[in-house]
């Protein structure tokens, strides 16, 4: 009994212990977290629409490349 009584102590100590992070310091993480991955997002999106954009004009330049 004595040893799960130490052990739950001990378990207590390094759940709750003076490393613990606050709320607010948990959620200012998460929303930094969240903020990094959309703008990772519109990164690749607007990379996207340049490659889109970059390809239809070669194809408008091959299209009237053949009709001059």
């Amino acid at each position: 009994m004595d040893e799960v009584v130490t052990g739950k102590s001990v378990m207590q100590q390094s759940l709750y212990g003076e490393g613990e992070r606050s709320s607010d310091e948990r959620l200012m993480r998460a929303v930094e977290a969240a903020e990094l991955r959309w703008r990772n997002t519109a990164q690749a999106a607007v990379g996207m629409a340049g490659v889109g954009i970059v390809l239809g004009l070669i194809a408008l330049l091959m299209v009237l490349m053949r009709i001059f």
